[in-house]
């Protein structure tokens, strides 16, 4: 029903919100951080789009079998490890790996939500739905980076940079975000 859908939605941008907090940053963290010239950089940051390309089908398959909701849990114990995985080594095909894993669970993300959508609102109600949708995890994609921005120089270097920092901030979020799923 609608109450489901609030809800629903809700914990979505709570999870933008929280992704948003280091999302933006890890471009710079390749880049003046780590100081990748640009193939690395581009082997990192383009091998968890071509993952989500490639599995999406997979998880398709799966919301249509098992539902949207459960896909989308299923996501939520996946996501939180990302960040945990990128404070273990800087070394850029580690990194390229660790972005295949994180393509291939935002593709569960993204195609459970999608699902579920479709599956918890009427056609008539789906255009409003979507605006709201939008609305709401957008406010949560907003504020993730103004927040991350202000911590971003401010938090305690760990491995050598505050990235890691948030890093563990974005990973404790996104847990706290898959809870209330």
């Amino acid at each position: 029903g609608t109450s489901n859908f609030a809800g629903f939605t809700f914990c979505c941008a709570f999870y933008s919100f929280a992704v948003n907090i280091s999302g933006p940053f890890f471009a710079v963290y390749l880049l003046d951080g780590l100081h990748f010239d640009y193939l690395r950089y581009m082997a990192v940051s383009s091998a968890g789009p071509l993952a989500m390309y490639l599995t999406q089908r997979y998880w398709g398959d799966w919301a249509d079998a098992i539902g949207g909701a459960r896909v989308v849990k299923m996501s939520t114990v996946m996501i939180p490890i990302i960040p945990l995985l990128w404070t273990l080594s800087p070394h850029w095909l580690f990194l390229t790996l660790v972005e295949c894993y994180s393509g291939f669970a935002w593709s569960a993300y993204l195609m459970g939500v999608n699902n579920f959508i479709y599956d918890a609102v009427t056609p008539a109600k789906r255009t409003r739905a979507m605006g709201y949708y939008s609305a709401v995890t957008g406010a949560g994609q907003a504020i993730g980076p103004l927040i991350g921005g202000y911590l971003y120089t401010r938090l305690p270097a760990l491995n050598g940079h505050g990235f890691m920092s948030m890093l563990l901030i974005t990973a404790a979020l996104r847990v706290a975000a898959g809870i209330a799923f």
